[in-house]
């Protein structure tokens, strides 16, 4: 896995490659703005990019823009102070697959990072309280679905029709071990501890989850 860190504090790049050394993530480059990972983008490749939000010379969300304008298949997890549904509502449009905040703990960045790298979403603890309250106090805002995967999504939808494990599993063709692990995701994503939880929660955002290609 090759990763690229962007923030326009030195200290927390530094703080960052300690941490992906300590996973054994191979730290391809670093830059305290914007336009310089735009640069090195021209001549150079990484699996996963670490981006803050507010840096001059290119905030992150005009590097989201010029990702998403140029078809990159880079992933990017957004590393912020911003706690905002304004601002993880932008990051998801523009494409990011995860949001951290810069206030949770190292594991959290660390999760972030290998989820993403395979192919999974990651929205942190604090990211998810606030979409799921921006939801209940805002019906129009933020949906449920912003914070999960495709397959996720899928087996919500599967639930939501009344479908028994062993069926979804033969529908999706996926293992038994599996589907217990999307289960699991999903309760954390959605906050709740039991799967008849999880299927009530589903059941409150049912249009959403059948809109959701």
């Amino acid at each position: 896995m090759k990763i690229f860190l962007v923030d326009d504090h030195p200290v927390v790049i530094e703080g960052y490659k300690a941490m992906m050394n300590a996973e054994g993530i191979n730290v391809v480059g670093s830059s305290t703005n914007g336009y310089g990972l735009i640069d090195w983008l021209d001549n150079n490749y990484c699996d996963v990019l670490l981006l803050d939000i507010s840096m001059p010379f290119y905030n992150g969300f005009d590097v989201l823009k010029h990702l998403q304008k140029n078809n990159s298949t880079v992933k990017t997890i957004m590393v912020t102070s911003y706690c905002d549904s304004a601002s993880i509502r932008t990051s998801i449009d523009l494409g990011a697959k995860g949001y951290v905040l810069k206030e949770e703990s190292a594991y959290a960045i660390v999760d972030a990072v290998k989820a993403v790298y395979n192919g999974k979403t990651y929205f942190s603890d604090l990211a998810r309280d606030t979409i799921i309250n921006t939801k209940l106090d805002n019906p129009d805002q933020l949906l449920i679905t912003d914070m999960l995967s495709k397959k996720e999504t899928e087996v919500l939808k599967f639930l939501v029709e009344g479908f028994e494990s062993d069926v979804i599993c033969e529908k999706m063709q996926i293992k038994p071990t599996t589907f217990r692990s999307y289960t699991e995701r999903l309760r954390k994503s959605l906050g709740v501890k039991t799967n008849i939880q999880l299927v009530l929660m589903a059941m409150k955002h049912k249009t959403e989850l059948f809109l959701k290609k």
